[in-house]
């Protein structure tokens, strides 16, 4: 076997990890202590911009690779395409849009 070509690594007594998976992620959430918490009270101008810092948060601990479970006002199908054209930085993104549920799901908006 030709050796010429492999790629060492030095840890230096360290550990080498392959990247981190999180497969259930609300980059459009934050600060949520209780279900009223998600409700549309900030422009979305703002929670964009939270849900970048969120997802270059996420990047910055070590996750390759983020699927959404959900975002408010469909913000993580523009924010997917603004990672891959290294316009904002984070982790693969798999979209999602909004949360949908059955009426008085968890996510029904129209009961509070």
């Amino acid at each position: 076997m030709d050796d010429s070509n492999s790629l060492v690594i030095d840890a230096q007594g360290g550990t080498i990890l392959p990247g981190l998976i999180e497969s259930y992620f609300h980059a459009t959430y934050f600060n949520v202590a209780t279900l009223e918490n998600l409700d549309l009270k900030y422009p979305v101008q703002y929670v964009t911009l939270l849900a970048s810092q969120n997802a270059a948060c996420a990047l910055e601990h070590g996750y390759t690779s983020i699927r959404s479970g959900g975002s408010l006002f469909n913000i993580d199908v523009g924010h997917k395409k603004a990672i891959a054209e290294e316009v904002v930085k984070g982790p693969r993104l798999t979209a999602s849009g909004r949360e949908i549920c059955g009426v008085s799901g968890l996510m029904y908006w129209f009961y509070w």
